[in-house]
């Protein structure tokens, strides 16, 4: 397995990945509009600001991962892919390794942004030492909601606690698009939305994010509350006391 910098031949590879791994979630990738960052990856990614690699196993391009600095002493990781069918062979692991290490001549955090739906790259982020600091909504074709993680560059000592004080807010008071968007969303995590997309859960081409309501048999809207971490962060719902959480929160075994 060989990590290299990227090059513009590999450009219909990065392009085919990314478009394997949205598909397997309903996802909706774009590469001429919100996605066209990965059309231009060496002028996006360009020296000394940015850095980009490749990894080859047995003559084939299988994961791509790449960092800038967009602000002073802060690293960020962006457009980590595996393809789907390379899974499990340390590939992520080794990305992660490589970039951390640009990283750590460069800056004292690193940070990235990954989709709530991706909880399997979340658990490697979180055994690297990274922990969730905040929540997002992107203005992409599926209105993504995504989680960010940071660490310190030099060590994978975490920033932050790795339990998480769950705060709960009736469903029913949930007033904005963002917000039930991100209940949804998390909603989608939970019940693994590969499964949803298998089950016909597509509309016009995009994946159809499901009701919180569908957690619980039964339901009306006023019984289910959203449960959020650090009073921003989504990470479940609660009906009656019976608790459903993000698979990546209910590792951190969270405290009440």
């Amino acid at each position: 397995m060989n990590v290299r910098p990227f090059e513009r031949a590999d450009t219909a590879r990065l392009v085919e990945v990314l478009a394997a791994v949205f598909g397997e979630y309903g996802m909706r990738f774009d590469p001429d509009g919100f996605d066209r960052d990965v059309k231009d990856v060496p002028g996006r990614y360009a020296p000394p600001r940015g850095v980009f690699f490749t990894v080859e196993d047995e003559g084939e391009l299988v994961g791509f991962g790449g960092a800038d600095l967009p602000r002073d002493e802060i690293a960020e990781i962006h457009r980590l892919y595996i393809d789907p069918r390379a899974r499990g062979r340390g590939i992520g692991a080794l990305l992660c390794q490589t970039i951390e290490q640009w990283a750590r001549e460069r800056a004292q955090v690193i940070e990235l942004w990954s989709d709530v739906r991706f909880f399997h790259a979340h658990e490697l982020y979180s055994r690297r030492g990274y922990r969730i600091f905040g929540q997002r909504m992107l203005q992409d074709p599926d209105r993504s909601i995504e989680l960010g993680f940071s660490r310190a560059a030099a060590g994978e000592r975490p920033l932050r606690p790795s339990t998480l004080a769950l705060e709960a807010a009736p469903l029913a008071g949930l007033a904005t698009f963002e917000e039930r968007q991100r209940a949804g969303m998390i909603a989608a995590a939970i019940m693994d939305s590969r499964t949803l997309v298998r089950a016909g859960r597509m509309e016009k081409g995009g994946h159809v994010v499901p009701s919180p309501l569908e957690l619980f048999s039964g339901a009306r809207e006023e019984e289910v509350s959203v449960l959020r971490a650090l009073g921003t962060v989504t990470c479940g719902f609660e009906r009656r006391g019976e608790r459903v959480l993000h698979p990546l929160f209910r590792r951190q075994a969270p405290t009440v």
